[in-house]
């Protein structure tokens, strides 16, 4: 019953879905704003080429990548900051400064120092990954249960095992929610560095066929961008769910 109910909800998702986009095509009444089939053809025509996945996998690495050396990053400066307050009150207004600047406003700077290319991108992705995740860490460590930390300095446990049996386990149900957070932008980030800078993925593509007029690539790249960002979603969801079934999801 609750797969019925399940399969009936996406079904009328999809009839919607289908229905807006089809009277906002009748609406427009051109080339800009292409029928869902037309869209929907472009995009089987582009999975069957081996350029489309190319820049699929390149994309995919270099999220992967960022996500990946961002949330080392994020882990050591939140580990320090959230364990001495001195630093982190002194590096509060500095990380509010952080999440504030468009990651985009810093690729001109990168593109200056390094040139356009994938560790462009790889870099930027980091940076952003490491300003969203590493405010989760901080939270986590501060959440930790003082009687239990109380308990750990009466025992002179070293600091090291504090951080790997009280600090960290403290830190996991945040940290869940940081890096499904972190991961969706991780990729945005990616595409977007793509589309204004240049460097190897689907965001060079969706930029290079906007510049050729071919509105229905335009509109099969985002879609198939789009889908791809749900799935990373989804997935890191999943993997939260499983891992802290007691954990309500944020």
């Amino acid at each position: 019953m609750n797969l019925l109910s399940k399969s009936s909800k996406y079904l009328s998702i999809g009839l919607i879905s289908f229905l807006i986009w089809e009277a906002a095509a009748m609406v427009v009444r051109g080339a800009g704003f292409p029928h869902s089939w037309n869209v929907a053809k472009e995009l089987l025509t582009l999975a069957t080429t081996s350029s489309f996945w190319s820049d699929f996998v390149a994309t995919i690495w270099i999220s992967g990548s960022g996500f990946i050396i961002g949330t080392v990053i994020a882990l050591l400066l939140g580990l320090l900051m959230g364990l001495n307050k001195n630093i982190e009150i002194s590096s509060r207004g500095t990380l509010n400064f952080i999440r504030v600047v468009p990651s985009v406003v810093l690729l001109p700077l990168l593109i200056a120092s390094i040139g356009s290319s994938a560790r462009t991108a790889i870099i930027l992705s980091a940076f952003v990954v490491a300003s969203t995740f590493i405010t989760f860490v901080i939270r986590g460590i501060a959440d930790t249960d003082q009687q239990l930390i109380e308990s750990s300095r009466l025992m002179r446990l070293p600091r090291i095992f504090q951080i790997i049996f009280l600090y960290l386990p403290s830190t996991l149900l945040l940290l869940g929610t940081g890096m499904r957070l972190s991961a969706s932008r991780a990729f945005g980030t990616a595409v977007t560095a793509g589309i204004v800078a240049g460097t190897p993925g689907l965001g060079a593509r969706l930029y290079m066929a906007q510049a050729n007029s071919e509105i229905s690539k335009v509109f099969a790249y985002v879609f198939a961008m789009g889908v791809t960002g749900v799935l990373i979603y989804s997935l890191f969801t999943s993997l939260e769910n499983r891992l802290f079934k007691w954990k309500v999801s944020v």
